[in-house]
């Protein structure tokens, strides 16, 4: 599974989050990407996306 928070995939296995705390519900139980909050997603250590590619 694969969480985008600041963007979003059209994809079955992809779930879009629009909160930090919703965002945080998932860490650890799935491939987390922040898109275009670098200082966040260093913060929670996951991968960072500077826009939607």
């Amino acid at each position: 599974m694969l969480v985008v928070y600041g963007g979003c995939l059209g994809h079955r296995e992809v779930v879009c989050v629009g909160s930090v705390e919703e965002l945080r519900r998932w860490l650890g139980r799935a491939v987390v990407v922040v898109v275009g909050d670098e200082g966040l997603a260093r913060e929670l250590q996951v991968a960072y996306f500077p826009r939607e590619e």
